[in-house]
Formats: C-alpha cells, structure tokens, sequence
C-alpha cells in the first residue's frame, strides 16, 4: 500500500519507536463483527475512532505537525488491514 508523504513519516515514526505491534493490537479493538442478519462485509471498521486515537499520542506529535485528516485515516486503514478481526 502506497502512503503519501506525510503518512509514511507518520508510520516511519510508528517503525521508529517500535509501536507498529502496539497499534496493530489497538487497532484490533476498531473491528467488530457484523450481526448475523445485517448486510456487507463480515465485519465492520472503525476508521474514525482509531484516526483519533492516533491523532491524540503524544509520542507522533512531532511527525505530524501538519498532517491532514487524510494522512490520518491512511495510516488508521493501513494497521487496521493489518490487525486480524477478532
């Protein structure tokens, strides 16, 4: 998965303290599964919610001074396509 530029300073950040794993594992708590009867994919992602926790670390401040909500929701859709649903 291609990232633009700001995203892949944000995610260097993430490989550069070693939190790639700690957001995977976050990341994991974004998706639920879908109701037996309710219509679409088998499960559902919280793109939003896990685009503000990362948002709010303190630990990415730096690398994100003028990231967008778009580099956000990139780097949010990218550990979530990685995390395994529960």
């Amino acid at each position: 998965m291609a990232l633009s530029t700001k995203a892949q300073v944000i995610y260097d950040r993430l490989v550069e303290t070693g939190a790639v794993n700690d957001w995977v594992g976050t990341a994991k708590d974004y998706i639920t599964k879908k109701g037996q009867y309710e219509p679409g994919p088998d499960y559902k992602y919280d793109v939003q919610g896990l685009r503000e926790e990362l948002k709010a670390d303190a630990d990415l401040s730096d690398a994100s001074e003028d990231a967008s909500n778009d580099n956000w929701e990139e780097i949010a859709q990218m550990l979530l396509k990685m995390g395994t649903p529960k």
